[in-house]
């Protein structure tokens, strides 16, 4: 009777147990069913935000650009303007639609990502760039798997030049580091910079919030985690994580 009475206290205590490891794990299923819904909204609406943020760049940048120049070829035909300022302000205002274009083409399909041992020559090609328009210093650190897919790189390439671009459009940084680095079964990026800041909690009214938050969906999306720290006057910072764990080709 002992026997049976301990072993029926032991079949209790495992149904317990068992119970309660049923509810951890339907919470948990329910937890990823809610963050899959999340993600699957997310994913329909992102090829729809690729292009409005593709028109706005180029409605904000180039053309605003081409409008300017366009207005100053117009007054040459003013007898008193001068035709000399006129037309080399015009040319300055060209030159500057050129690179605007050319920046935004090659971060819509850069030419080398897609080449063997082409992703660290796209990453600096797109630093340059950051320093040109800039003219901040630029300290760079990457260490990067040779092996990586296609699509593993495109994802870290958007991660990058997503966090570079709010520095070119609002940090008036003088200081930018960048590192890249494999840390934990995954890739762990920062980009960090001495500009203005701005205070996280209020990004949502802040000129560029839509570029903030696609870096936290990219990074979701990916199956890592993004973080965001800045406050007026002191730079922002821009980390995130990314697993390994199905980038390989």
């Amino acid at each position: 009777m002992l026997q049976k009475s301990g072993l029926a206290a032991g079949l209790v205590w495992q149904i317990k147990y068992a119970d309660t490891d049923l509810k951890k794990t339907t919470e948990r299923l329910q937890k990823v069913d809610a963050a899959r819904q999340m993600l699957l909204k997310n994913v329909s609406t992102a090829v729809d935000k690729a292009r409005k943020r593709f028109a706005g760049d180029l409605h904000d940048d180039a053309l605003q650009k081409l409008t300017a120049a366009e207005l100053q070829l117009q007054r040459l035909h003013d007898p008193n303007g001068d035709t000399g300022a006129l037309l080399a302000e015009a040319q300055v205002l060209l030159a500057e639609t050129a690179e605007a274009l050319r920046r935004l083409l090659f971060e819509v399909r850069p030419p080398a990502l897609e080449m063997p041992g082409g992703f660290a020559e796209t990453i600096r090609e797109r630093i340059a760039m950051l320093r040109s328009l800039t003219g901040a210093e630029v300290e760079v650190e990457l260490a990067l798997p040779d092996d990586l897919s296609y699509e593993y790189r495109s994802m870290l390439f958007r991660q990058l030049t997503e966090a570079m671009a709010n520095i070119e459009k609002h940090a008036a940084a003088t200081r930018v580091r960048i590192s890249l680095q494999v840390r934990d079964a995954g890739l762990h990026g920062i980009v960090e910079d001495n500009g203005r800041g701005f205070v996280p909690a209020e990004r949502d009214r802040l000129p560029g919030h839509l570029g903030l938050l696609a870096l936290n969906e990219r990074a979701l999306l990916a199956g890592g985690w993004n973080k965001i720290q800045s406050e007026p006057g002191l730079g922002t910072t821009v980390e995130f994580w990314m697993p390994l764990s199905e980038s390989r080709v």
